[in-house]
């Protein structure tokens, strides 16, 4: 359970808040920022949940004890 809610939520999370933190940081528009963040999210989201998979995957083929 932990491992999932580190790859579906605090993945992408952390990526659109770096992308955020770079726009304000740049002070760049905020009408491309928003959309720009959400396309991030979706992306990184479903990049995530492949990792998740594989992970667990991993973690049933090659147990660590």
């Amino acid at each position: 359970m932990k491992s999932a809610f580190m790859f579906l939520l605090l993945g992408p999370a952390s990526i659109v808040t770096t992308w955020l933190i770079y726009v304000t940081a740049k002070q760049g528009p905020w009408d491309i920022a928003a959309p720009v963040a959400m396309i991030l999210f979706i992306f990184v989201f479903f990049v995530a949940a492949i990792a998740a998979l594989f992970d667990q995957f991993l973690a049933r083929a090659l147990p660590a004890s």
